[in-house]
């Protein structure tokens, strides 16, 4: 999400909460000041205002280094002020997008919540 750029670009890169880190994602906010960013930010804007269609699954860390966690939450809240069915799982400690490799009984308790048990095929 646009909001989010700075932070998980700096973040990915330069590590989380480091010094260098904090002074790359001020860079990289002055960047973005001085150039048009306009069509970015409509994107993220339509992104945010778009009700997800199917009920939805959010898998996210509270250490996740790339997601701009309030942010994604903010959004999820708007959603859910609408109406839409939103469910998270939120993990205290997991890299990003490798949760189902830190926490595998906790996501697929939650996948198989979400989706239904006939989701999950043995073999």
């Amino acid at each position: 999400d646009f909001d989010g750029v700075p932070k998980g670009v700096s973040s990915a890169v330069l590590g989380e909460g480091s010094l260098p880190q904090r002074l790359g994602e001020r860079l990289i906010r002055g960047y973005l000041s001085m150039v048009d960013t306009e069509a970015w930010e409509a994107s993220s804007a339509m992104f945010h205002a778009m009700p997800p269609a199917p009920p939805s699954l959010w898998i996210y860390s509270m250490d996740d280094e790339i997601l701009d966690i309030p942010s994604i939450e903010s959004m999820m809240d708007k959603w859910r002020a609408r109406g839409d069915d939103v469910e998270t799982l939120k993990l205290p400690r997991s890299p990003h997008v490798k949760n189902l490799l830190t926490a595998p009984e906790d996501y697929a308790a939650a996948v198989a919540k979400r989706v239904g048990a006939t989701f999950f095929v043995d073999g």
